[in-house]
């Protein structure tokens, strides 16, 4: 989709990528993609589900689900703060 805006005539500039929640924390090939580019981007986002986080959840031992979406939204906002087209990808 990057590649395709790019194409479309976006400038890196006007774009972003976040995945504001993520179980993967390695290297991915759109970070690369974004970084080639020059485009703004957070491949590990505020809301980091590592093992054990859905007991830790359901025991109420995390964040609430409003803070995480809360934490979730706070990311987006901050990164798309004067784009054109943040893409948000999902789990």
């Amino acid at each position: 989709l990057l590649g395709s805006l790019l194409d479309l005539g976006y400038k890196p500039s006007e774009l972003a990528y976040i995945k504001p929640a993520t179980q993967c924390v390695i290297d991915q090939l759109v970070w690369n993609f974004c970084e080639r580019h020059g485009i703004a981007h957070q491949g590990v986002g505020p809301i980091r589900y590592l093992p054990g986080f859905t007991q830790h959840f359901l025991n109420g031992k995390t964040y609430t689900s409003r803070e995480l979406l809360a934490r979730a939204r706070a990311a987006v906002e901050e990164i798309g703060k004067g784009k054109k087209v943040v893409l948000v990808d999902g789990v």
